[in-house]
């Protein structure tokens, strides 16, 4: 081949090699590939678009001291790892990160699954997970969810506002169940069990979540957990709770002046319950 042919032949081999790069591209699985498909950005991490994401990341990295956490979670969640695989991690961009773990927590992939799907190996989607449920426990958890008696007043459904004016928050004890693992030392085989944790959530008038307690063992009972969660500590006098009745929180409420509150509709739900039962028979 001459000296043209060949020039013309590199071309022609660098111009398919650009087609087939921009090819591959388009179908990796990284945050970019769905930026113009709220519907996909939505599925994948919750958020309605890709400017509310951008948004999001932008307020929990940007915020005081926010790189002072970072560091500290990327040391929590590389502890055990080898310095290679490590600094593998860290040359992927942090907002990647963060759609990776919104992609595990909103849709509830497999590791191994993400592996797959970002082009990297398991123990390095175990490190970013670890890394970012650290440091938005660390940001978020910083941020007060508790709001004055003035402000919950507002946006309160009339009906509810005049059913419950005085009415403050509804308590809910959640249960969460947790896989664990097990290594049998003779046989060096895993075993799996499932744990239970509760917690407390109180949700405001307008349907806004205001309080989160710390996780309790499964055995603990809503009384017990009320009483140690802080709840009773937000309360002010003449605040209606609103709860289920096999809460017994009464006399606790009173303490701080507040009082318990069980609706009609949470009293008569055995009876409704049995009236579907009827119906349906």
């Amino acid at each position: 081949m001459t000296d043209t042919e060949m020039l013309h032949a590199a071309r022609e081999e660098i111009a398919r090699l650009q087609q087939r790069n921009a090819a591959l591209e388009k179908n990796m699985f990284f945050l970019e590939r769905f930026s113009t498909d709220p519907s996909l950005i939505n599925f994948y991490t919750g958020f309605k678009d890709y400017s509310t994401f951008k948004v999001v990341f932008s307020t929990l990295t940007e915020t005081e001291g926010s790189s002072d956490k970072w560091k500290q979670c990327q040391q929590e969640g590389n502890a055990g790892f080898n310095k290679q695989s490590v600094a593998e991690y860290e040359t992927m961009p942090q907002i990647d990160q963060f759609f990776l773990f919104l992609c595990k927590v909103r849709q509830g992939f497999h590791d191994r699954d993400l592996a797959v799907r970002f082009n990297m190996t398991q123990n390095r989607v175990t490190r970013i997970v670890i890394t970012w449920a650290h440091y938005l426990y660390l940001v978020l958890g910083e941020i007060p969810l508790w709001r004055s008696r003035e402000t919950d007043c507002q946006d309160v459904p009339e009906c509810f506002k005049a059913s419950y004016p005085r009415a403050r928050v509804t308590l809910h004890c959640a249960e969460i169940k947790v896989q664990t693992s097990n290594t049998d030392s003779t046989s060096s085989q895993i075993y799996y069990s499932h744990a239970s944790y509760k917690g407390l959530l109180g949700i405001a008038p307008h349907g806004a979540v205001i309080f989160i307690s710390p996780l309790y063992s499964g055995c603990a009972s809503t009384r017990d957990i009320t009483k140690s969660s802080g709840i009773l500590d937000l309360l002010e006098p003449g605040d209606r709770v609103i709860t289920d009745k096999d809460f017994g929180i009464q006399d606790l409420v009173e303490s701080v002046g507040a009082f318990a509150v069980v609706p009609p509709i949470i009293n008569c739900r055995p009876c409704l319950v049995s009236a579907v039962k009827l119906q349906s028979c």
